[in-house]
């Protein structure tokens, strides 16, 4: 079931970098960008926090650390998404 999120809704984190995670959804989906790991690697409990991480890293995140609030708002918007991307390439 697809929850509806508005973006008053959205975390400042998530609102700055919305364009930029959209875009490089919509490249994993066309087959532009390739997955560096393959998804039949982990289960999509372990591979949801590469795509996180991912998408973190190419929109400009260069902390490097964890963050359990900024994974959960990811997975929140964008979790339907992944993870159909993450079956179509397993």
């Amino acid at each position: 079931m697809k929850v509806i999120i508005t973006e008053e809704q959205l975390s400042r984190y998530l609102i700055r970098r919305l364009d930029c995670m959209r875009d490089f959804i919509d490249k994993l989906k066309s087959g532009e960008v390739k997955l560096p790991i393959p998804p039949r690697s982990f289960d999509w409990n372990t591979y949801n926090f590469i795509f996180s991480s991912m998408l973190r890293g190419h929109c400009g995140d260069t902390r490097g650390y964890f963050d359990q609030k900024i994974h959960d708002d990811i997975m929140e918007y964008f979790g339907d998404e992944l993870i159909e991307i993450y079956k179509m390439n397993k």
